[in-house]
């Protein structure tokens, strides 16, 4: 038996009662005034016909709030409110992007759930939304790991670079991409325009918190900066300010008391070429 083969993937009625389920685990609640009593259910009520449905939809789920007599759903306040989308669809939809490892594509959502590629993409876009943490900390604070681990990526044919143009050995023609991974933590990816301190410095002081280890391969920032030395010297110090202690860490190793590698970083690089790959069909602009 497949999961997908649960009553909520393919009944309407059983999709709302798992959403009542999850929104509502104590009861309903009237999203309106926010009674807990008094809210009777409607059985029976049909949307209004359409050329596509001559006889209106029934509209499962529906109920009454007694206090302020307003009708509501289990979908008002989520990422499902104002959709014409069924809601077994949304759940489809929310199964297969959360358990695709390579992410899914609106295109693909769109052949797989039979509907348009308006309403998928609609769909993929308040999902995304929906998994969203709000606000981001600084990684590497208190609570977590306190490491983190920085490093870079070339992907593709940057929009810099006019296509037939002749490729070279070197990657100035790719994107960079720039990765904060944060040890059992979250994971932070830029589009750089490349690996100079103005672009690496202003991410990392804003997305790392001071009292974390950095963890870095010296090699990354490899491009010398005329006049003032090499890139990753200068990188190193201006990430020591402000530290009560050096706390910049070598994938190369010269602290034995941590685990120095990259171990969580290079997982993160291939997938995010995969990613792109996948559902984003190549395509990485500055945006």
């Amino acid at each position: 038996m497949s999961v997908l083969d649960a009553p909520h993937f393919h009944d309407e009625e059983a999709a709302f009662t798992k959403l009542e389920s999850i929104v509502w685990p104590n009861g309903p609640v009237c999203p309106h005034c926010g009674a807990l009593d008094r809210i009777y259910s409607l059985k029976g009520v049909r949307s209004k016909p359409s050329k596509k449905n001559p006889n209106g939809v029934e509209r499962f789920g529906l109920k009454k709030c007694g206090h302020c007599r307003k009708q509501f759903t289990a979908r008002v306040g989520t990422v499902f409110e104002s959709s014409h989308i069924p809601l077994h669809k949304w759940l489809q939809a929310a199964h297969l992007l959360c358990s695709s490892k390579k992410g899914i594509s609106s295109h693909q959502l769109h052949r797989i759930l039979k509907i348009t590629y308006e309403a998928a993409w609609f769909a993929s876009h308040r999902l995304r939304e929906a998994m969203r943490t709000g606000e981001l900390a600084p990684m590497g604070g208190a609570g977590s790991s306190g490491i983190v681990e920085i490093d870079e990526t070339v992907y593709g044919r940057a929009d810099t670079h006019p296509k037939g143009r002749s490729r070279f050995v070197s990657s100035t023609h790719k994107n960079i991409i720039l990765s904060l991974v944060e040890r059992d933590g979250s994971v932070r990816s830029y589009h750089v325009g490349g690996s100079t301190v103005a672009e690496v410095i202003p991410i990392v002081q804003d997305n790392v918190s001071r009292q974390a280890s950095v963890i870095v391969r010296d090699v990354v920032w490899r491009y010398p900066c005329r006049g003032s030395g090499n890139v990753a010297v200068r990188i190193r110090f201006e990430i020591n300010k402000g530290r009560t202690a050096p706390r910049w860490l070598s994938s190369h190793g010269w602290q034995s008391s941590l685990s120095v590698s990259l171990s969580g970083w290079r997982p993160i690089a291939r997938f995010r070429r995969k990613q792109a790959s996948g559902w984003h069909s190549t395509s990485i602009t500055v945006q």
